[in-house]
């Protein structure tokens, strides 16, 4: 901000040269307007740098979190490319648990599927025995079937689960 406040003050000394001292009137009015505009500009500036502080911690700190394997990032030097930064890493982020959610999602179906059969196996199994059926044979092949199912379901859901006491 030094260099704007320096033209504009700059530009105060040479219409002050030019002028007279203006202090009052139409000439006092332009330096009043040039200091004005050297506030704004001023707030402005540090509304911009407050922006820049707040958006480089996220950025930094999303990366940190969800992005620590790419070694080669840098934040962006202005507020909107860091923000387009954040965007891009979140959207990232919003994708990687879409996709988790699909992956669990299709574990809880096979999970859903292999207790439905193994209900209706066993279901099939003891309306056997409560009529008295004698022939075990059938039983014993749909029981097999039933534990296959659900040995296939518990394989799946346990296959990426981290085992009791490691990470």
């Amino acid at each position: 901000m030094d260099t704007t406040r320096e033209s504009v003050e700059r530009l105060i000394a040479l219409y002050s040269r030019d002028h007279g001292n203006p202090t009052f009137g139409e000439k006092g009015d332009t330096v009043a307007a040039l200091r004005a505009l050297l506030t704004r500009a001023e707030a402005a500036e540090a509304e911009r740098d407050a922006a820049m502080t707040e958006a480089l911690s996220l950025a930094k700190t999303l990366h940190a979190n969800h992005y620590s394997d790419v070694h080669q990032w840098e934040p962006f030097d202005y507020p909107a490319e860091v923000i387009s930064q954040i965007d891009n890493m979140v959207a990232g982020i919003i994708e990687s648990a879409k996709a988790e959610r699909d992956a669990l999602q299709a574990k809880l179906a096979l999970a859903v599927g292999a207790l439905k059969i193994s209900r209706e196996t066993h279901c099939g199994i003891a309306e056997h025995i409560l009529q008295g059926g004698k022939n075990t044979k059938g039983i014993f092949s749909d029981s097999q079937t039933a534990r296959l199912s659900i040995d296939k379901a518990l394989a799946t859901l346990t296959a990426d689960t981290p085992k009791e006491g490691k990470p």
